[in-house]
């Protein structure tokens, strides 16, 4: 990630005299790159990018600071130059390149390129606020450009940094350190506040991060004695040690506060013990194969994150390690020659051999013409992606009241559409046809419970939020839907099915809270007697409850039995509100390694997409509670999925999955026949 020196005219890499900072950076990216790559030991490496933005705003903002209090202004125009040349053209090169290989191997998806054009415009965090997703969770897929959210935290403070400059010289403020220290902590409040109540948007958001890049800054503006210098390095090696030994059980930590505290702390107090007393490590060759790697850092940053992800894919078809270990020597080598031939002839033209070409008005073309050609593509896609659909045309989709009492209507692909074509006798010939929407844009198709609260954050004190689909006036009668992501998956298809039988559908969906076990996360406590006490709230009057729970495999091997006793009691308080109980199976796994399953889709015809039934599916455990208790009914849902031993990734003409272990809107919506039927049987019954 980047920092540099930024007041004062530089003849060459002059800040690369600060060793310490570039010990601190080979910390940082050897953490992340251990945590993307999924190296044993490293489950928190991701802390590592908490280290860059307090360095950020060390050097940078400090910078600005310095030059602020020297002269009472700033030179923006050189400022945005230095930072242009900085970040730009190595960022473009990966944008490009990881775009480019992509669409070469036939694995470019729509969402790729969303995210490669929010990368390449600096506002990637504000478009993963947007969609809702977690970045330390799994409910929504990465993309081969996730990591540049961090990057535009940085751009963006870079920007926010001079505009409050000017604002303090316009005003004439004598101690603009003490108005950073004042949004420094009230980021860190607000911080501490969208954390606990589960908000998505506080790890990527300037304002919930602004206090780390502002403690940098004010470490910037203090100058230790050497005693106190060394009194700080062993307090921050010390706190490290302490807090990575610590932070390995069970803590409750949520991050970025106040998780990421205690390492933002130990970053500023090395930064300035750094400003007295250089760092030495007594170990040969340590120290500089540390500023080597720190050097490197924001080359080894750009490139880790594509590379670990098709480590991810192709350690499946061998030796995990070896493919592992391609994968870290592979990031080096990329990482040097990106340095090596872009990074260092644009900061420093002449100084590393002859004098780069390229001003800052043609890296910022490159740049603009980059987003232009991706928002052109994206805007094809989208059109295409429309046309396509079922839903765009003249002819309404189909529905349970379609087809004649008397004779079944002519197959066809519409007729057949998605989980029809496994549901209707006449549609078999449709099961594997070709898919009539595309796949490079299946992964987008998700709930927007996501983004709007109804699926709830995973959090230590969440918000719970029930929301209301399907029918809102004049319904019939009203039901619950109750269950983690895996539950949210089906709502698409309970909101169309019950808005079309006069059925009003209730959420009560939290992120990674399996409904009726104890066996979860000390964050989910508070879930189940939520649901309970909702239920039972007089004026509800609900006549069922549909409950579906990701069921994991490592779990069952180890829990199963604990997991079946605590849903049966579960199932036992369920009982005693005289709501009918059902329980939606598990779907089958889209992938076995958290790729796209709709990557196949692209280069392989339907019928050679599948998984295996013995491995994307197994024994549910709560499914056991309910058939040998008898509270309640199992509703599986394989037969809508799976052909005897192969469980396909698209049916009917519509790819089935948006990423490895949920199923998109597209395909949850053709299930709506199914559920209309059983909430038409649910008001017929008598008290409904």
């Amino acid at each position: 990630m980047s920092s540099a020196t930024v007041s004062g005219k530089s003849a060459g890499p002059r800040w690369r005299k600060r060793q310490d900072i570039q010990l601190l950076r080979a910390v940082a990216v050897l953490a992340v790159v251990g945590y993307h790559f999924g190296l044993a030991g490293f489950e928190y490496g991701f802390l590592g990018v908490d280290i860059f933005l307090v360095i950020s705003g060390y050097l940078v903002g400090g910078g600005l600071l310095s030059e602020f209090r020297a002269n009472g202004r700033i030179d923006v125009r050189r400022f945005f130059r230095q930072r242009i040349k900085r970040l730009l053209p190595a960022s473009i090169v990966v944008v490009i390149a990881t775009t480019l290989l992509l669409y070469a191997t036939n694995a470019l998806t729509t969402r790729d390129l969303r995210h490669a054009l929010w990368s390449s415009l600096y506002v990637q965090n504000i478009n993963l606020s947007f969609e809702g997703g977690d970045y330390l969770g799994k409910d929504l897929l990465p993309t081969y450009f996730v990591h540049f959210w961090s990057l535009s935290l940085e751009e963006q403070f870079y920007v926010f940094v001079p505009i409050i400059l000017l604002l303090v010289g316009l005003s004439k403020l004598k101690k603009p350190l003490i108005i950073f220290c004042a949004i420094g902590i009230a980021s860190l409040i607000l911080s501490l506040y969208q954390t606990s109540i589960g908000d998505s948007s506080a790890y990527f958001s300037l304002t919930t991060r602004a206090w780390q890049f502002i403690l940098g800054m004010v470490v910037a503006n203090l100058n230790p004695r050497k005693a106190y210098a060394r009194v700080l390095w062993i307090i921050s090696i010390l706190g490290l040690a302490v807090f990575t030994l610590l932070i390995n059980f069970d803590l409750g930590l949520l991050f970025p506060a106040p998780g990421a505290i205690v390492p933002s702390v130990i970053t500023a107090l090395a930064l300035l013990a750094g400003k007295s007393l250089p760092l030495k490590i007594p170990i040969a060759g340590l120290q500089s194969t540390g500023v080597f790697l720190g050097d490197l850092s924001y080359s080894i940053y750009l490139v880790h994150f594509p590379i670990s992800l098709l480590v991810a894919t192709w350690s499946e078809k061998g030796d995990s390690l070896l493919f592992i270990a391609g994968g870290l020597i592979l990031t080096l080598a990329i990482a040097f020659v990106l340095k090596t031939f872009v990074e260092d002839p644009v900061r420093f033209p002449g100084f590393y051999g002859p004098r780069f070409k390229f001003g800052v008005g043609k890296i910022l073309m490159a740049n603009l013409a980059l987003a232009l050609g991706l928002i052109v593509t994206i805007q094809g896609l989208s059109f295409a992606t429309y046309t396509q659909s079922p839903v765009a045309t003249s002819k309404p989709l189909p529905t349970a009241e379609s087809p004649s009492p008397t004779k079944e209507p002519e197959p066809t692909a519409e007729y057949c559409f998605g989980a029809n074509a496994m549901t209707k006798d006449s549609c078999e010939d449709f099961i594997l046809s070709k898919p009539l929407l595309p796949p490079q844009s299946a992964n987008e198709s998700v709930s927007k419970a996501y983004s709007n609260g109804c699926h709830i954050g995973f959090s230590s004190n969440p918000r719970f939020k029930s929301c209301t689909y399907g029918t809102t006036k004049n319904y019939k009668t009203t039901i619950a839907l109750v269950g983690d992501s895996h539950a949210t998956q089906w709502l698409p298809a309970f909101h169309a099915a019950g808005k079309a039988s006069g059925v009003r559908v209730k959420t009560f969906l939290m992120s990674e809270c399996v409904f009726g076990s104890v066996v979860i996360p000390a964050n989910c406590k508070g879930f189940a007697p939520w649901v309970l006490k909702s239920l039972a709230k007089p004026g509800n009057n609900f006549s069922a409850i549909y409950i579906s729970n990701r069921v994991s495999r490592p779990e069952i091997k180890t829990k199963s039995a604990y997991l079946k006793r605590s849903f049966t009691k579960t199932l036992e308080s369920l009982e005693k509100t005289n709501i009918k109980i059902f329980l939606i199976g598990d779907t089958p796994l889209g992938s076995l390694n958290r790729s796209d399953p709709n990557l196949c889709l692209l280069k392989n015809e339907p019928k050679d997409c599948f998984g295996l039934t013995k491995d994307v599916t197994w024994n549910n455990p709560f499914a056991e509670a309910v058939e040998e208790s008898g509270l309640g009914e199992y509703l599986p849902v394989d037969n809508l999925f799976c052909i005897g031993t192969k469980c396909y990734k698209s049916i009917g003409g519509v790819p089935v999955y948006r990423d490895d272990d949920h199923i998109n809107v597209w395909y949850s919506k053709s299930t709506m026949d199914i559920w209309k039927t059983r909430f038409s049987e649910l008001i017929k019954r008598p008290g409904a």
